[in-house]
């Protein structure tokens, strides 16, 4: 939405499985968000509820290790997660979490639903590239259809969730820089001529 905005401040755009949300899906969810009958099924559920003290970096550390989500994520980021995500409450002796609950929660609510139809008006006029996880089930909801059409043929894939970026952070690292390479190089080579 920035490069649309501004395209004179980016030269390429990198979109880690935030798939584009178009036609009846946006339709579905910008209704499902209105009445509030998404919550039960999307991160904002989790969000809303999510526990936001421990008496210890130790008790955080075997919350997170402890949920099939975390689990599956790279044991460093995990490990820096916890230590970072958390923060010393005031009392000096127990964790809290390092970042609003409640902002989480607005940022699920307030989904970018009608994207598509500006980029349809607008078009992206920087090059964007698309990194998806192959059991997205973020990606599998929404579809490739209006991402496929922005960002063809710089679409990549990691074989994992669309928590990919903590679950393989290696791999993640060099499809980014291969996929910013990919759109530095489409910069400097000239347009073809128009025929």
């Amino acid at each position: 939405m920035a490069a649309m905005r501004e395209p004179d401040w980016f030269r390429g755009v990198v979109m880690l499985d935030s798939p584009v949300i178009a036609g009846w899906r946006a339709w579905l969810l910008r209704f499902l968000l209105r009445t509030g009958l998404d919550e039960k099924h999307s991160p904002a559920y989790a969000a809303k509820r999510r526990r936001t003290n421990w008496p210890s970096l130790e008790a955080a550390w075997e919350h997170f290790s402890g949920k099939p989500v975390f689990a599956a994520w790279d044991p460093e980021v995990l490990r820096d997660y916890v230590h970072d995500g958390t923060m010393p409450a005031d009392d000096g002796l127990t964790r809290m979490l390092a970042f609003s609950h409640e902002t989480e929660y607005e940022i699920y609510r307030t989904l970018p639903v009608g994207l598509a139809g500006r980029l349809n008006k607008a078009g992206l006029r920087v090059p964007a590239a698309f990194i998806a996880g192959t059991r997205s089930r973020e990606t599998r909801l929404v579809g490739l259809a209006a991402t496929r059409r922005l960002v063809w043929p710089r679409l990549r894939a990691v074989d994992s969730s669309h928590l990919y970026p903590m679950e393989k952070p290696l791999e993640t690292a060099e499809l980014t820089r291969e996929s910013v390479c990919e759109i530095m190089d489409e910069m400097r080579e000239p347009a073809a001529p128009r025929v």
